[in-house]
């Protein structure tokens, strides 16, 4: 885009950007499969990479089959709450008479997972985590892009198209992510 960058557009551009990637955990804590993938994810192919958790290959697939295969995960566990904090939009230039509108920036937040699965507190885990929840933490890293047609319409126009984790911490019974050996996230190659 070519328009002169004002602080208007700035901070719009700031709380949008902001509002897109706190959608993600809401939406995966609230089992909101289509309010993921229409508010939060690029029109088409994403590139989402949670080999840091999960091994495997980073993932190309589309929005929608990304929201519902997120979701698809999340349904098994008995609560779950994503929390994300420090959030560093990068690539948004100050405003100035010579900045340009930007069409894509990137963003780095730190985030915190709590999963709760009643059923995995049976057992002690085998490495040596008791009880029915599992905490975990890192960075989530992500490429956004400006979707011209959105912002014409009068939306938040800002999506994601890259998304990664970066686990950095576990803590508690890994028996609760046990639903995920056979989740799509996980299992594809």
């Amino acid at each position: 885009m070519s328009a002169e960058y004002t602080i208007q557009q700035y901070l719009l551009d700031r709380a949008n950007i902001q509002d897109t990637v706190s959608k993600i955990t809401l939406y995966y804590d609230t089992e909101n499969a289509s309010a993921l993938a229409d508010e939060c994810y690029a029109p088409g192919e994403v590139t989402i990479d949670y080999t840091s958790m999960f091994g495997g290959k980073p993932l190309v697939v589309s929005n929608q089959e990304w929201a519902a295969s997120a979701i698809g995960t999340m349904r098994p566990f008995d609560a779950k709450q994503h929390v994300l904090a420090g959030l560093v939009i990068e690539q948004l230039p100050q405003p100035a008479a010579t900045a340009t509108v930007p069409d894509h920036c990137e963003v780095i937040t730190n985030v915190n997972g709590h999963i709760m699965r009643k059923a995995a507190a049976t057992s002690e885990s085998a490495a040596g985590g008791v009880g029915n929840m599992v905490h975990n933490g890192g960075r989530y890293e992500f490429e956004l892009v400006r979707i011209k047609e959105l912002e014409e319409a009068g939306e938040n126009p800002w999506r994601v198209r890259r998304h990664k984790c970066i686990l950095t911490w576990s803590d508690g019974n890994n028996r609760v992510m046990e639903p995920l050996k056979d989740a799509p996230i996980v299992t594809r190659e």
